[in-house]
């Protein structure tokens, strides 16, 4: 995440409500992913610290109001985005 944040301009992420969304095994089935494919992103995923088990997503738009924007800040702590998001 640091190298991500000092090459990449930074992190941003954002919130949505959960109901929005789906758990990892119904996004892979949404999405039409091959299981083989979601096992090797998992891996890779599991090498770099996350857990697939918190993965969550969409497979259609989502609508920008009611996000919750976040921005990393210098002390690495996630802050409200200001501005125009």
């Amino acid at each position: 995440m640091l190298d991500t944040f000092e090459y990449g301009a930074g992190l941003v992420r954002f919130g949505c409500p959960l109901s929005l969304l789906f758990p990892g095994d119904a996004l892979c089935r949404a999405a039409r992913m091959k299981s083989a494919t979601w096992k090797r992103l998992a891996i890779v995923g599991k090498g770099q610290g996350a857990d697939s088990n918190d993965w969550w997503g969409r497979t259609k738009l989502l609508s920008l109001n009611g996000l919750v924007v976040q921005v990393m800040n210098a002390d690495m702590e996630w802050e409200a985005a200001r501005g125009a998001v």
